[in-house]
């Protein structure tokens, strides 16, 4: 058996740059990870989807391209993603989502977090990803 200290870090991602995703015309239901900083958020709201009733939170995020893209999340992510936003004033809040799945709807693109899969990060300053993106 192995100690903690044993087991390498395999976190990775693979992110995907925000020109890519909106440019591409087949990008329904595929997997990504994306880095961006908060620049928009509208309040949590309530829908109906599959007969139940779900929360949902629309934010934009903006990558060092300065490419704006929308971004839907559900349930938890919406609750957490808001409760930290509006509790960190103190500057920009970069979020990295892995697994994240992109949509098309309406002719717009556009990414979400999946129900069971996705993971957030918000300003985890030991995540390289997000110091990196920090510094420009």
């Amino acid at each position: 058996m192995k100690t903690s200290e044993q087991i390498p870090n395999l976190s990775h991602f693979n992110l995907s740059h925000f020109p890519d995703i909106l440019s591409q015309s087949n990008v329904d239901d595929v997997f990504i990870d994306i880095l961006g900083e908060i620049v928009g958020m509208g309040e949590i709201t309530e829908r109906k989807y599959a007969g139940h009733s779900t929360k949902l939170l629309d934010i934009q995020l903006r990558d060092l391209s300065e490419t704006i893209i929308e971004c839907t999340l559900w349930e938890n992510h919406a609750e957490d993603v808001q409760s930290y936003v509006k509790n960190n004033k103190t500057g920009p809040v970069i979020l990295l989502g892995s697994l994240m799945r992109t949509k098309k709807f309406n002719g717009k693109i556009s990414v979400q977090n999946s129900r069971f899969s996705t993971k957030l990060f918000l300003n985890e300053e030991d995540i390289d990803e997000i110091s990196e993106f920090k510094k420009g």
